[in-house]
């Protein structure tokens, strides 16, 4: 059994934003990402399950609900089951460790992502975005399992969203 897991955020390079799997089993999932700045997550998108960043490093714009949070290193953010919410990074990068409680929200990556053919890093251009039948495929999924659905909640972070840095396929 694996107890522990290194943690690498610099083992390649900084190309939007980025996760790795850490830990996916039964219970919980957590993915460590590096999320550059201007990059967001949806504007009030509802998960089924808890959600929960630990900031490692740098600083993140949130809107829980109908309230707008700052997240800076050290700081752990939970998000029940059924809040609205979103997230833009707002220093050069933030590294981030995202929870999700009990495990569920693992088909977006696993379903839109470059799989790892070995442990070392791959050559430059070896990640490849999702095919359109791909993010169909993942849409019709998302919709048959209606594990996120969108509020009405006002977006309070659009200040800070860039659509061309923000990844259209982050979980």
């Amino acid at each position: 059994m694996n107890y522990l897991r290194k943690v690498d955020f610099d083992a390649y390079e900084r190309r939007g934003y980025e996760a790795q799997y850490l830990y996916n089993g039964e219970s919980a999932i957590v993915i460590g990402s590096n999320v550059p700045v201007g990059a967001a997550a949806p504007p009030h998108h509802i998960h089924p399950v808890d959600q929960l960043y630990y900031v490692i490093e740098g600083e993140m714009q949130l809107q829980l609900g109908g309230d707008r949070h700052v997240a800076g290193a050290d700081t752990l953010v939970y998000i029940p089951a059924g809040t609205p919410h979103a997230f833009a990074v707002k220093t050069q990068t933030a590294r981030v460790l995202n929870f999700y409680v009990p495990a569920a929200l693992d088909l977006e990556i696993a379903m839109l992502g470059t799989p790892a053919t070995s442990t070392t890093l791959p050559p430059p251009g070896a990640q490849r975005p999702p095919t359109a039948e791909q993010e169909h495929a993942f849409t019709q999924r998302v919709h048959d399992l209606a594990t996120q659905t969108m509020s009405a909640q006002p977006d309070l972070l659009g200040q800070y969203r860039d659509d061309d840095a923000a990844h259209p396929n982050m979980p």
